[in-house]
């Protein structure tokens, strides 16, 4: 594997002339430095052994004033790769295009993550051409893009595949965890889908700015005897017309998808449809129908929440087409916890949960908790689950502020209280120690814990290295090292404790007469309570509320303890 720094006045690369001596597994280099457009052509890398096109330096931030920020075209086997080198989330920032932020042309097997497209006619552009080496493009992976304040269309995926016009159509295509909103046009539209595709955990928020275009959240068109894939847990609002419209000839499946305000259909099912299965969805306040479904659709909707539609919630027109067990009517009837807010999770009365049907539910919900949590699934996107039986793991979230809490021992491994000169430092992602926002401090006094609060900017990493120094005398530099989880939101099982069983844990004897609960409150007394006698033969400890004496001890004089008594009741 080799490394090729591409210098800025290089505007294309060529596996087949300027750069030839390109071969699989080497990495081309876009130095942070580069403002001008490129074009990546003629670069064939293979299975499992990939070429990567990746940025250096810090971000790339290409303003085109061209038709292209960056081009990929008659190419194989390559992954664009943003992915925060050089400490930052988005290693393209792609703008002012004509065309398209992001063009792949004539591509199979690439991959494109973590870049912005922005300010352009298009944000993405996938486009094939009969011939090139054959009428299909194979397995396109889109992920974690940011496309944003587009004129047409946000990503425009595949076109009409007809030699007439020059167009091949898509085999394997997955669009990921990508946030597309402000289009003149849709957020996404996918043409000319042979197979194979994968649409999920996706935003999709204001499609169709310009009234002169169409302007869906989602768009997708699959060939007649397709098998599309899944369309799932995407996160659609404020479409000037459908949420989704699937004007697909062939199967596909939609479920856990959350459509709000959709200016016409929420979800509208188009033409010859065959075995369209759509299901755990949560549809509201629709334009026009909440679901339209056309008079040559077949397949099922069922388990699905379709409400407060300014027409019909469920407009079924094909006798091949079953529609059963879905929740309709007003917002209000639902339960949702805040509507208002975007919130439609549902609240423990609701009569959608525990109501869905026996089978042929969605494993998961839109937040990822199996179902079912209850004696039954239940309808709609998301799966109530009890407040007793989720907690939330104590781990440091990327991107999020996080306050670590440290022992400081000495040589000894004794506990060193009041440590003085502390100097934090933090290191993102293997990056140089930098000086924290702010310093450690010690909880409490004379108790050798402390804390130190990090910053969103210093949390922003997949490593984060953390070093507290201090000049006292013998004391030990203290490392810290988190893995920050992608998301806050992660729900774990866990069996509720009744108060019986919690007061068996606390009057467990742990030594002697003493409980864990009478532990609990001499060491709190130890650590925050008042004391007295120092300097004389007996040192006392009292609780936090001043009433008692916690701690007695007699000391000689040389300070070693010869009596103590405890009062923990």
């Amino acid at each position: 594997m080799a490394d090729y720094e591409i210098p800025n006045g290089t505007s294309v690369v060529d596996g087949d002339g300027n750069y030839n001596f390109v071969v699989p597994g080497d990495r081309l280099l876009i130095p942070s430095t580069r403002t001008g457009y490129i074009t990546f052509q003629n670069l064939d890398g293979a299975s499992g052994n990939r070429i990567i096109i990746t940025n250096t330096g810090g971000q790339v931030s290409i303003i085109a004033n061209n038709w292209i920020g960056i081009q990929i075209k008659d190419s194989t086997y390559i992954h664009l790769d943003g992915a925060g080198y050089g400490g930052v989330t988005y290693g393209f920032d792609l703008s002012e295009a004509s065309n398209s932020g992001l063009y792949l042309w004539n591509v199979d097997y690439v991959e494109a993550d973590h870049i912005i497209c922005r300010d352009s006619g298009h944000g993405v552009r996938l486009k094939g051409s009969y011939g090139f080496p054959r009428d299909t493009m194979y397995d396109i992976y889109l992920h974690h893009l940011h496309v944003y304040d587009i004129g047409s269309s946000g990503m425009y995926l595949g076109d009409n595949d007809d030699p007439v016009s020059g167009s091949a159509h898509v085999d394997g295509l997955e669009v990921a965890y990508c946030t597309v909103e402000r289009c003149g046009a849709s957020c996404i539209k996918v043409k000319s889908l042979l197979d194979n595709g994968l649409i999920h955990h996706n935003i999709l928020d204001q499609a169709g700015l310009d009234e002169e275009q169409s302007g869906s959240g989602l768009v997708v068109q699959l060939k007649p005897g397709g098998k599309g894939g899944d369309i799932y847990c995407n996160l659609i609002t404020n479409c000037r017309e459908y949420g989704i419209h699937n004007w697909s000839a062939g199967e596909t499946d939609m479920y856990n998808n959350i459509i709000v305000d959709a200016g016409l259909h929420g979800l509208y099912l188009q033409q010859n449809q065959s075995n369209c299965l759509v299901y755990n969805n949560t549809i509201v306040d629709a334009g026009d129908d909440g679901l339209y479904a056309a008079s040559t659709v077949s397949g099922q909707c069922y388990d699905n929440i379709i409400v407060g539609s300014a027409n019909e919630d469920i407009d079924n027109n094909s006798g091949s087409f079953s529609v059963s067990n879905n929740t309709t009517g007003s917002v209000a009837s639902v339960g949702f916890v805040d509507p208002d807010n975007n919130d439609f999770h549902l609240q423990s009365g609701s009569a959608s949960k525990d109501a869905g049907s026996e089978s042929g539910y969605a494993a998961t919900d839109y937040d990822g908790v199996a179902r079912p949590q209850g004696s039954d699934a239940d309808i709609g996107a998301f799966e109530y689950v009890e407040a007793s039986e989720v907690s939330t793991k104590p781990l440091p979230i990327k991107g999020e502020a996080y306050r670590a809490t440290f022992y400081i021992f000495d040589q000894d491994g004794d506990l060193v209280s009041g440590a003085a000169g502390l100097d934090s430092e933090v290191s993102i992602d293997g990056g140089t120690f930098a000086d924290c926002t702010n310093e450690a401090t010690e909880i409490a006094t004379s108790s050798g814990i402390y804390y130190l609060d990090l910053t969103a900017d210093e949390m922003d990493g997949d490593c984060i290295a953390v070093i507290v120094k201090t000049t006292t005398t013998g004391a030990k530099t203290t490392p810290l090292i988190f893995y920050p989880v992608e998301t806050s939101d992660i729900p774990v099982q866990a069996a509720a404790i009744s108060d019986s069983a919690v007061d068996t844990l606390y009057d467990e004897i742990i030594e002697g007469t003493l409980t864990y609960r009478h532990i609990r409150r001499i060491l709190l007394a130890a650590l925050a309570g008042k004391s007295s006698g120092g300097g004389s033969p007996t040192h006392r400890f009292r609780d936090y509320a001043d009433s008692k004496n916690r701690i007695s001890a007699t000391v000689d004089e040389d300070g070693n303890r010869t009596a103590i008594t405890l009062a923990g009741p």
